[in-house]
């Protein structure tokens, strides 16, 4: 009963502090749009998939591999650190000689559009931040102390709310150039402050630490650093694949609009509606899932270990279905009022006839986090890798067929195909896997017994 208490509490805490990190993102992301103007967040918004992209690069799936493993082997906790820090600090050196340079080449002939320049320089320092204060957060998830890397968002979004109501008064008169790169000098600073709260709340003897670490064997740290690549890179592919998709989305989506004859500013405005303001919406409560998500990795990698597969299964069920059954709440009240939702986050209704056609479809988002974390505790990694591209590649087919036929709703239907493909993929690949376990568990009882 303690161990249900003690799961369902860090839960629940998991999910105010996901809800309140999500408050003041909103809040956070408002403020920026109103200060910079609309240019301005038109570069601004230009230049995030190459951050996106740069930033799952650099991020390598490392923070979810120590996640795993720290569960597995507390015992170890220092030499795993050691050894993906070591591996995090090279990648990062390696993308810095390689992105800088770069800068130019995308901002004039990729973006087409040289005042992205100063924002993307920006977004090359904010890139090893980023990766540094993952695997911050990729420890205190394989040490059960989610929570800790859960508080560290509210303090990265008040730091960069801070900045930019503070500063943003002053340069107000700048170019829109100058504006996009002071919004995103708002994230570095809410990455430093981030980075910040979770060393303070490691409350370790950092001298002691590295007298220890003078001794740890190299061979050690070698082995780790082969474990872990094994367990991030299928994990880093996936997103990488995940980027270059999110990346083509709106080419893709541009281009088909216009063979069918719609305008180029209508294809603007109607993208810019679906991502800009239905799917945030619509994808709101989605910090719940994630809470789950980040509760379930360690506890079920650990039961995986001790080969506990039916208490595995059960916490698998439990997470999910508490997920599935809150997002039910959720996407069934947003589509209820739609109107409400609009006016109060958006101060306007433009969009609402999309939410009351698909709010209800999200429903399987919200298992997905649960599943993928699922994937990993089950060492499925490859799988996750072949289903990501399987994936999307289906949902670029969708965009294809049905965006010709449909217009904006087939952008809505090519993403609900993409969520669908992968929930149905993850369930699959997870009942193949808990079938071969709890045969070959049985086989083995048979055995000695005989």
């Amino acid at each position: 009963m303690n161990v249900k208490k003690n799961i369902i509490m860090s839960v629940i805490r998991l999910i105010m502090m996901g809800f309140l990190a999500k408050i003041i993102s909103t809040f956070a992301k408002i403020i920026i749009a109103r200060k910079i103007g609309i240019e301005g967040m038109s570069l601004y918004a230009l230049t995030l998939p190459t951050m996106v992209l740069m930033i799952n690069l650099a991020q390598a799936g490392f923070s979810t591999a120590i996640a795993k493993l720290i569960a597995q082997h507390r015992n170890h906790t220092l030499k795993i650190m050691m050894s993906v820090c070591a591996l995090s600090l090279g990648l990062n050196l390696m993308l810095a000689l390689i992105y800088f340079p770069l800068v130019p080449v995308i901002g004039k002939h990729l973006l087409h559009n040289e005042l992205t320049i100063p924002t993307l320089y920006c977004i090359g320092c904010i890139v090893p931040l980023v990766s540094f204060s993952s695997l911050l957060k990729g420890y205190f998830v394989g040490i059960e102390q989610v929570e800790k890397s859960s508080y560290c968002q509210i303090s990265e979004e008040i730091a960069r709310i801070l900045f930019i109501v503070v500063l943003a008064d002053a340069f107000s008169n700048r170019p829109p150039s100058f504006l996009a790169f002071f919004a995103m000098c708002g994230m570095l600073i809410g990455e430093i402050a981030s980075i910040i709260h979770l060393i303070l709340s490691l409350h370790i003897n950092f001298k002691d630490k590295i007298k220890i670490a003078k001794n740890v064997d190299k061979k050690e740290t070698k082995e780790y650093k082969k474990i872990i690549l094994q367990i991030a890179m299928p994990t880093t592919s996936t997103r990488i694949i995940g980027s270059i998709s999110y990346f083509i989305e709106p080419i893709l989506f541009t281009f088909l609009m216009l063979r069918s004859g719609i305008s180029a500013n209508q294809t603007t405005i109607e993208y810019g509606i679906i991502t800009g303001y239905i799917m945030p919406l619509l994808l709101l409560p989605g910090f719940f899932a994630s809470a789950f998500s980040l509760a379930l990795l360690p506890r079920m990698s650990k039961a995986i270990a001790k080969k506990q597969y039916a208490y595995a299964k059960k916490l698998l069920k439990y997470f999910t279905l508490a997920s599935f059954i809150l997002g039910c709440f959720f996407s069934f009240t947003i589509f209820l009022v739609p109107n409400f939702f609009m006016k109060l986050l958006y101060h306007h209704h433009q969009g609402a006839q999309y939410i009351r056609k698909y709010a209800l479809f999200m429903v399987l988002y919200y298992i997905e986090a649960p599943l993928n974390v699922a994937m990993v505790a089950l060492s499925l990694e490859k799988k996750i890798l072949i289903e990501s591209i399987t994936c999307n590649i289906v949902k670029i087919i969708a965009y294809l067929i049905f965006v010709p036929l449909f217009k904006t709703d087939g952008l809505m239907m090519g993403i609900l195909v993409g969520v669908f493909s992968t929930v149905g993929s993850y369930l699959y690949f997870i009942h193949q896997k808990f079938k071969f376990l709890f045969e070959n568990n049985q086989t083995i009882l048979v055995q000695q017994q005989s």
